[in-house]
């Protein structure tokens, strides 16, 4: 009849997305949805081992997929979900769940598989996972030196901070290839508790509570939740110390000499679901997060410390799934 064919549905390992919120995901299958049943043929509509747009939507493909790896005694199974390619194009894309998404959680190590050697982001990498939401997964890496040695990392900080670094022990880390608008660091906070800067951080963090409060009541509390919780510190891993914000915290840190400090440039990022495909492809291995480990110095031999020896054993033994899926 001369109209143009509908595209052909595709399949994709990965999310051809960045971090994308469920909400958003919800309505861009139910406009999905309406597109399959009222535009694309009956031919098309058959996706994947005879799926149809319906059984995905419904949730029906995934239960029984969930239900079939219970039967055989699987603790992985296949997740589908249907969304547009940047094109507008819509694509079936395969998820992995089950113990794999369980497991990696904030505080964790992920550790380069020696097969992603030849991966440049990533080779002989030890990264450490600090948020994982229905948004995505975050972490930064800990072993990944900046280049330049002092001379960069002092005019980092001088460009960053109107500083240069006084601790020795600073290190400027490229913590991944994903840019990232506000600066982070981990640093060892048994360490820091024993300098005036925790006392410090105590009395900042009192002052921005208040802040934030009188800015609730001046503006009938509309105030920004953000503006509250900036330069919070996360402790994923007992002794470690996970925090964002160039305040006079890092700046005490920076002018101190006994705290081990790690400044991370960038970090890493993962859309919905895109790093359990990768692990159960064998990216990464899983390891339990060890502040001594983290405030190692970065380089080459962190990742080898969780290969070769009794330590690296430990933390990373009994972790996560081993099989791979089928």
């Amino acid at each position: 009849n001369g109209s143009p064919r509908p595209p052909a549905l595709a399949c994709s390992s990965r999310s051809p997305f960045g971090a994308v919120g469920v909400r958003e995901m919800r309505h861009r299958a139910l406009a999905l949805a309406a597109f399959a049943c009222a535009c694309v043929p009956q031919a098309y509509r058959s996706l994947v081992a005879g799926l149809t747009v319906q059984d995905i939507l419904s949730g029906d493909a995934n239960e029984r997929e969930k239900l079939e790896a219970a039967r055989e005694g699987r603790d992985h199974w296949r997740y589908y979900s249907i969304m547009t390619t940047p094109d507008g194009s819509p694509a079936v894309v395969v998820h992995a769940r089950g113990k794999a998404y369980d497991a990696i959680v904030p505080g964790m190590f992920l550790v380069t598989s020696p097969k992603e050697e030849n991966d440049p982001r990533f080779a002989g990498a030890v990264l450490l996972v600090t948020q994982r939401n229905e948004n995505g997964t975050e972490g930064y890496v800990l072993n990944h030196p900046v280049p330049g040695g002092a001379p960069a990392r002092d005019a980092f900080f001088q460009r960053a901070m109107g500083e240069t670094a006084r601790n020795d022990r600073a290190e400027l880390v490229d913590a991944g290839p994903v840019p990232s608008e506000t600066i982070a660091y981990a640093y060892d906070s048994a360490a820091a508790m024993a300098t005036d800067c925790e006392r410090l951080k105590v009395d900042q963090g009192v002052a921005k509570l208040a802040d934030g409060q009188r800015a609730r009541r001046d503006d009938g509390g509309a105030a920004s939740s953000r503006q509250e919780r900036g330069g919070e510190t996360e402790r994923v891993v007992p002794g470690l110390g996970v925090r964002t914000g160039a305040d006079s915290f890092l700046a005490c840190l920076l002018a101190d000499t006994q705290v081990p400090l790690k400044v991370f440039v960038g970090k890493s990022a993962w859309a919905p679901l895109q790093l359990d495909g990768e692990y159960r492809r064998g990216d990464w291995i899983l390891c339990r997060g060890d502040a001594a480990v983290a405030m190692s110095p970065a380089g080459r031999s962190m990742w080898e410390q969780l290969f070769h020896t009794r330590q690296g054993l430990t933390l990373c033994s009994g972790v996560g799934p081993e099989a791979e899926m089928a």
